[in-house]
């Protein structure tokens, strides 16, 4: 049933608070979150927002461009680095395959948000179905009306007085009403567009994700239970405030060394501390906007990454020319095909370079036709896919061995065959348009942090919320002035971290590790979790948005995949670096 008729009909659930109370002899419910099966899932109380009817939501374009601004990174100038070492064909072998991994790791995602939505009512309480998957059927007669009325009563009259009163005020404290208990189920009223026929509700679409919003720590709560949700706000705080102090110091080195503000080679830490402040002065506001109120910033800084990309490739070749006349024709050295031995260092890039998940619940929730949710960040993966292996190929190519593991520093003395590297390494009469190019490509990365950063600390911000408020979440989490509190914790430190310690090494090494849990293993892990529930509650396991590797074994060789990474990663950093 979709969560559209079960919103409507709002039928009882099962397992609630007054289950856990009677059972425990005691009035202390603070064990409920831990149960998965029993009780209060993730939020006592929830009502639909207010949708102005002039908003439709993100159009596809926009949210691919959010999409994009997530995925491509300043990791992406790696990748032909990534793919000389392992060899041009074997990468993009590798590539696709990661590709796949972080596609299928994706429909987990959604697909966990969608079950979440049809197996939690808006009290976020179990729905209750049948064995047959059917919710239970309400009396229809008057007879039978009447009987279940008189089997209430019945239970009442069995309860002492202390038991009836407990049971009462137990609810009257949720401000809810009693539901189930072992002879009554309640039925509400039903809406007149309910249509039952021979007793079946007839057949609903697939599952949705439709107006909830479920961050990564909500569904490890219902799904996963405390401790689920205890490691994974640890995980995400460690990896995105590694990535966010990690944006500060590319952002102020890359902009003190372009455009100084105080010449003088002793001056380069004020100019980094001023970059620095002007870099926090832009996007810890940026942070405290929701998505919606960055669509025109967002787009923008898309079509700078696609400017980026086409600046890159179609000058290409005319850059390592500009090489080969300096060093000479004898240092150049070809790509090879296929190098087994370079796989270590090509695979953790390629995975990482696909890693997005952590930010498809604030993805996902501003987009106006979620049916179409899962088509647009497949596309996503499909056109980053297509431009990784169109940059690692064609500067794979083009620079052979000799490519920067950053691959934007081999612009520094572009010139296009219109000038020349004096003897200081500075270049002299090149034309206005190749100093133009360089520029830009030099100074991408700082202008690509503008985008990521926001994003990246909206998404950790929302998760330490939901991790302070828990089960609470939905009551506060329209109150604007506390949710930009949390955007401040979540985008402030990273900046001071960044002014104080400005060569992190091995620090963002590490921290970047645990990427691979939150983009291969939570999602891998919430999906396995999410469909056993569903079995045991009688729900369908499939969704809408059910694909090609929507299965328990896929799934499990997702976790144990990133798992692996994650190790592998820090044993080679750990005693081979």
């Amino acid at each position: 049933m979709s969560k559209g008729m079960k919103s409507e009909l709002s039928y009882s659930t099962l397992n609630t608070l007054e289950d856990t109370v009677s059972d425990s002899g005691s009035d202390n419910g603070s064990d409920i979150e831990n149960c998965k099966g029993n009780g209060i899932a993730a939020s006592l109380h929830w009502s639909v927002p207010f949708q102005n009817p002039t908003q439709a939501g993100f159009s596809p374009f926009v949210a691919f461009c959010f999409t994009i601004n997530y995925i491509l990174g300043t990791g992406f100038l790696t990748i032909p680095w990534a793919f000389v070492q392992s060899g041009l064909v074997l990468s993009s072998i590798l590539m696709v395959l990661a590709a796949i991994a972080s596609d299928v790791a994706k429909d987990f995602m959604i697909e966990t948000i969608a079950r979440a939505e049809a197996m939690l009512d808006d009290q976020m309480h179990w729905i209750e179905r049948h064995s047959s998957g059917r919710p239970p059927v309400p009396p229809t007669t008057k007879v039978e009306r009447e009987r279940q009325s008189l089997l209430c009563e019945e239970s009442e009259q069995e309860m002492t007085p202390y038991q009836t009163n407990r049971k009462r005020s137990s609810y009257d404290s949720l401000g809810d009403s009693p539901r189930d208990d072992a002879h009554h189920v309640h039925f509400p009223p039903q809406p007149a567009d309910a249509v039952w026929k021979n007793d079946e509700l007839e057949e609903e679409p697939k599952y949705l994700i439709e107006q909830r919003k479920f961050e990564l720590s909500a569904l490890c709560r219902v799904f996963l239970g405390r401790h689920g949700v205890q490691i994974y706000t640890f995980v995400i705080c460690v990896y995105l405030c590694g990535a966010l102090w990690a944006y500060t110091s590319v952002f102020s080195s890359a902009m003190a060394t372009a455009l100084p503000i105080v010449a003088g080679e002793d001056n380069e830490s004020l100019n980094y501390l001023c970059y620095a402040i002007i870099f926090g002065c832009v996007v810890v506001p940026l942070s405290c906007l929701e998505l919606d109120e960055q669509v025109p910033i967002q787009v923008f800084l898309t079509l700078c990454r696609f400017v980026m990309f086409f600046l890159m490739i179609g000058t290409s070749f005319l850059c390592a020319d500009d090489e080969l006349s300096e060093s000479g024709m004898d240092n150049f050295e070809q790509a090879d095909n296929f190098r087994l031995a370079g796989i270590a260092k090509t695979l953790p890039i390629l995975v990482f370079a696909n890693i997005f998940h952590h930010s498809i619940p604030g993805l996902a929730h501003p987009v106006g036709d979620k049916k179409k949710v899962g088509k647009i960040f497949t596309s996503t993966n499909c056109f980053t896919v297509g431009a990784y292996l169109c940059l690692g190929l064609t500067l794979g190519t083009a620079f052979g061995k000799g490519i920067e593991q950053s691959s934007n520093l081999n612009w520094r003395t572009f010139h296009a065959g219109t000038g020349y590297v004096d003897a200081s390494g500075k270049v002299v009469g090149a034309a206005w348009w190749t100093r133009m190019v360089s520029f830009y490509i030099m100074l991408f990365p700082a202008i690509d942090v503008m985008s990521a950063f926001p994003l990246s600390a909206i998404t950790l911000g929302n998760n330490i919320f939901d991790a302070v408020y828990g089960k609470r979440i939905h009551e506060v989490e329209q109150n604007r002035c506390l949710r930009t509190c949390f955007r401040l914790l979540a985008s402030v430190p990273p900046i001071i971290f960044g002014i104080l310690v400005r060569e992190l090494g091995t620090i963002t090494d590490y921290t970047g590790i645990t990427g691979f849990l939150i983009g291969l293993c939570f999602p891998a892990i919430l999906y396995i979790a999410s469909r056993t529930l569903a079995q045991e509650k009688h729900f369908d396991l499939d969704t809408f948005y059910t694909s090609y590797g929507s299965s328990i074994p896929v799934a499990k060789f997702i976790l144990w995949f990133g798992i692996f990474m994650m190790v592998f990663v820090f044993v080679t950093l750990t005693f081979f670096s």
